[in-house]
């Protein structure tokens, strides 16, 4: 599927990079409905793969758990699970190509960009070369907000511009409502459900 990847914020030159579209829907759905050591495909991923493995759909796998008395985790038996797939066996011929190195090196120059990612209260202990003591016990706030009807994909460069205009007017509500309670955005996530910001008050 595409994916759309946005820079978003810039309140106090701080920014999120947020990565939505149809696969991340797909991820929401499948990470739930696999139990510790299982991989699940989405209709999707199992049709790139299904000529050299074998699986059984969740639904199945959730109905016969069921019938013998040991649930699943997750009842993944509604409409929105059909065709996820969990992996079986993979065909061991099937050759898995090598992954590249990182094209991109990073040097001291890089840094005042970088600083714009990192909350502040991880980068003050960076300046100050407290890398190696980063672990704290705080008492803090964590706060889950969640907005939905938003939607910041896109699936062609012509929706892209406004993609990013209505992800750019959430982004800032959020970053001038948590900076005014000296807050910091530790995530901003896009699934199924909509878009989801994760903020925390006191560190």
């Amino acid at each position: 599927g595409v994916l759309t990847g946005l820079h978003l914020g810039g309140v106090f030159d701080r920014w999120e990079y947020v990565v939505t579209g149809k696969p991340m829907d797909q991820i929401a759905l499948a990470e739930p409905a696999a139990m510790p050591g299982e991989v699940v495909l989405s209709p999707e991923a199992w049709a790139q793969v299904a000529d050299h493995a074998t699986g059984t759909d969740v639904i199945t796998l959730t109905e016969q758990a069921h019938q013998e008395g040991r649930p699943r985790k997750h009842p993944a038996i509604a409409p929105s699970y059909d065709g996820y797939i969990r992996l079986e066996s993979l065909d061991p011929e099937v050759a898995i190509p090598e992954l590249e190195e990182p094209c991109m090196k990073l040097t001291a120059a890089d840094v005042p960009l970088l600083k714009r990612y990192i909350p502040q209260a991880v980068f003050s202990k960076l300046v100050a070369q407290h890398n190696r003591h980063l672990g704290e016990m705080r008492p803090v706030t964590v706060l889950f907000a969640r907005y939905s009807g938003v939607n910041i994909s896109a699936s062609n460069k012509s929706e892209c511009k406004a993609a990013i205009e209505r992800g750019q007017q959430v982004m800032l509500h959020v970053q001038h409502a948590v900076y005014t309670w000296e807050g910091s955005i530790n995530k901003f996530m896009v699934d199924d459900k909509g878009m989801s910001a994760l903020c925390v008050f006191g560190l």
